[in-house]
């Protein structure tokens, strides 16, 4: 990343990616503070370039790494700017799934029910979709219809590659 950086490059969409690479990698640290400071740079590079795929997509980074440091207000007025975005199916998914995120951490479980039911709409990939099963698990079982979860821990039992969803 300091390599990537110190290159000062003009290519504002490489500037972008570098900062993104480098947001991604703090994520999975659990160092949302430092992620969301290069997911910003990285939108605000991605804005600057008029690459309307790369910010909408960006936008949903940064919203992510605001719910976990329960930025919620912030969360929501960027979720409200990344819907004006009508990009391929896997970011409407993950849209949803954001929406979702949030109103769960709110601990509003039938409003994040009403958004991770949405994504069955949209096509994803196996793993993406054993993730949001396991998010509507979780809200079922907040709200006490531990019934209601079949359907959705089939899925996961039977498609996931993830233990912890399983178990």
């Amino acid at each position: 990343y300091i390599a990537a950086d110190r290159l000062e490059t003009k290519d504002l969409i490489l500037r972008g990616r570098i900062n993104s690479c480098m947001g991604y990698l703090c994520k999975q640290d659990s160092c949302f503070e430092e992620a969301l400071i290069f997911y910003e740079r990285s939108s605000n590079a991605f804005k600057a370039s008029g690459n309307e795929w790369y910010y909408a997509h960006n936008l949903l980074n940064v919203i992510e790494c605001q719910i976990f440091l329960r930025q919620y207000s912030t969360a929501d007025s960027l979720l409200h700017v990344a819907e004006e975005y009508h990009m391929d199916s896997a970011y409407c998914a993950r849209l949803y799934s954001m929406r979702g995120f949030l109103y769960y951490n709110q601990q509003d479980y039938n409003l994040a029910l009403t958004s991770l039911k949405n994504i069955e709409y949209y096509p994803c990939d196996i793993n993406a979709r054993c993730f949001y099963y396991h998010q509507i698990i979780q809200c079922y079982t907040q709200i006490n219809k531990i019934a209601l979860t079949q359907h959705y821990a089939e899925y996961v039992v039977r498609y996931s590659q993830n233990a912890g969803y399983k178990s």
